[in-house]
Order: structure tokens, then C-alpha cells, then sequence
């Protein structure tokens, strides 16, 4: 059982068979070049379901499991921790991994390794900025919602390659790439609402508990004569997609209020419901913003008349972990989470 980052309700349940999930071990271990040799740094919150992943696959394949003890490490921390314990592969979020090459381009080079990053975009500066700094072996970027089993496309790039396509600015975050195994897209198809449709044996069997939502996502598969079966299920994730020349798959956004921050679904929806469910507050609106420190999850309110007490009630439903500041701009509030 794998749940899903959540928004600001209850995360649901996502039930993986065995057989998909050990069905891409193997193949990201492919893709990843894994074997004895590997050494691989977990990092990774165990809630979140790539971390489940980075340390299956190594230990699949003979490889080491380097465990990171409690606490947060700074960048310099991180990096000779993977110089002490000979760390061969590791994966981070896309901030850190950031931070992590800001603080290699200012002290010694590392020694060369695969890194792997994913959850948020990574522009077209920090893509150079790795390359030179961290000088990876390779470098994957993994896309998939935990209903396709954790990473079904990834992206690879070694360093000094020359990444061709639009500018972050349009495309949203570098393309995803392409299928791992066993999986196949259909992007814009004209049947379903524009996007990525999953489909193959990697797909989980459903929400656990909840019908009504598995048979709206988890959709009968209209074309057995590509997957060569009848009975098959497409999942529709919808994320906004288009096929590149070269065989790839470009990441273009969303096609409905969602957005992702720091790795956590959030549908902005739910974030102005809960506002609007309060009798203190007579109107909302929620917004993904660039701030000086990152992405903020940014609500305004306008607070209902001859009410004050709409900060510490809405504190009760921000999403997990955030750290939300509240100012106020004629009639409106807003409320920047962080």
C-alpha cells in the first residue's frame, strides 16, 4: 500500500500488486545502471513513494543501501557524507539538488556519480549548474504519479549534453522522457481529456476503500489493439503532455487546479473550500507564487465584516508541514505557505 502525497484532505490509499512493482525494480535498475557495485545514499522521506524505490532497487541488484541517520544535513554535510561512504547513486529533490551544486562550485569537486531528482521543475540554469559543478555520470529525472507505480518515464541527460526544447518558462519543467518498461502513453488522446494516459502491467490496482474514485481514474482501455489484450485500463493522470521528436515526453503542466509543492499534491480547490467553509471568511482565491526563497502556496481571503479571527481557525487545515504568514492588502488577507 502506497498513499499518495495528499493534498489537503486525507491522502488515499493506492493498492501496487506485486507484480508491477517488482516489474519496475528490474526495469529501473536497467535504467539506472545498478548492480554490485552500487552504493546508494536514501534521503528520501519513507511517506514519499520514490523512497521506496531507491532502496529496492539497489538491494535488488546486489547492490549497498547507505542509510541516512535523523537530522537534516546542510549541502556541504551531504556531500562529504557521499565522499566518506563512497556513494555511487543518489536522489534528491530538485531544490536540494540545487543547493547541492551552489555549495560543490564553491569548495572541492566531488567525486563523479549518478544523481536522480524529481517532484518539482528544474530549469534551464540548474541543469548547467549541475553539469559543471557535480559533473554527474548521469542524470534522471523521474515523472509519475504513485497510481503508475512510482516513476513509469524518466529522463536522462550526462554531463555536457545539450538539452534541445522550449525554455522552462514554457514548457513547465524538462520533458519527462520515456517509458521505463511494460508501460505505454497516449498524450492529447481525443478520447479522454488532453493529456498522459497510462497504461501496460505497471499500473496500480486502485484506491483502497474507494470505488467511485478508481473507476473515474482508472479508466477501460479503448485501443487492445496497441497493448494486444482486451481488458486492459488506462489511468488518466491528468498532466499536461506532448510527444517531441526525438521520442520523448514534454511535461506541459496541468490540466485542472492542481499543483505540487515541495513533492505534496495540493488541489487549490480544497485550499479555498476550506476557507470558504469558514463563516469568518466571505471570499477566496488560491495560487501557486514564485517567492525569494521558492514556490509559495499563496490563498486570499476576504475576511467576512466585523470579523478577526480568520488566521487561527484556517492554521487547522494547511496542508502538512507548511509554514503559512499572514498579511493583510485592503479588504483582502493572504496566507503564503511554505
Amino acid at each position: 500500500m502506497i498513499y499518495t502525497s495528499g493534498s489537503t484532505g486525507t491522502p488515499k490509499g493506492v493498492a501496487v500488486a506485486h507484480g508491477p512493482l517488482a516489474m519496475h525494480v528490474r526495469a529501473t535498475g536497467a535504467v539506472y545502471g545498478t548492480g554490485r557495485e552500487t552504493r546508494e545514499l536514501h534521503v528520501l522521506s519513507m511517506s514519499f513513494d520514490g523512497a521506496q524505490e531507491r532502496w529496492m532497487v539497489p538491494l535488488a541488484f546486489g547492490g549497498c543501501v547507505v542509510l541516512k541517520p535523523d537530522g537534516l544535513w546542510t549541502p556541504r554535510e551531504a556531500l562529504d557524507a557521499m565522499e566518506r561512504h563512497r556513494v555511487t547513486h543518489a536522489g534528491f529533490p530538485t531544490a536540494y539538488m540545487h543547493q547541492l551544486a551552489l555549495e560543490a562550485a564553491s569548495g572541492p569537486r566531488p567525486s563523479r556519480r549518478s544523481y536522480a531528482f524529481g517532484g518539482e521543475a528544474l530549469s534551464r540554469e540548474s541543469f548547467a549548474l549541475i553539469g559543471r559543478a557535480l559533473d554527474p555520470t548521469l542524470l534522471i529525472n523521474g515523472y509519475g504519479p504513485t497510481e503508475t507505480v512510482i516513476s513509469p518515464l524518466v529522463w536522462r541527460a550526462r554531463a555536457g549534453d545539450a538539452v534541445e526544447g522550449p525554455t522552462p518558462r514554457s514548457a513547465g519543467r524538462w520533458g519527462a522522457g520515456g517509458p521505463t518498461s511494460s508501460t505505454r502513453r497516449c498524450s492529447r488522446c481525443r478520447w479522454a481529456s488532453p493529456g498522459i494516459a497510462s497504461g501496460g502491467d505497471g499500473l496500480a490496482r486502485g484506491y483502497l476503500g474507494r470505488a467511485g474514485q478508481t473507476a473515474d481514474r482508472f479508466i477501460p482501455d479503448p485501443f487492445p489493439d496497441l497493448s494486444g489484450r482486451d481488458g486492459g485500463r488506462l489511468y488518466r493522470t491528468g498532466d499536461l503532455a506532448r510527444w517531441r521528436a526525438d521520442g520523448t515526453v514534454e511535461y506541459l503542466g496541468r490540466a485542472d487546479a492542481q499543483v505540487k509543492l515541495r513533492g505534496f499534491r495540493i488541489e487549490l480547490g480544497e485550499v479555498e473550500a476550506a476557507l470558504l467553509a469558514q463563516e469568518t471568511v466571505a471570499g477566496a482565491a488560491a495560487a501557486l507564487r514564485q517567492g525569494p526563497a521558492g514556490p509559495l502556496l499563496v490563498a486570499y481571503a476576504v475576511v467576512a465584516p466585523g470579523r478577526s479571527s480568520m488566521r487561527a481557525r484556517s492554521g487547522r487545515t494547511s496542508p502538512g508541514g507548511c509554514r503559512t504568514t499572514w498579511c493583510r492588502a485592503g479588504s483582502w488577507h493572504w496566507s503564503g505557505c511554505r
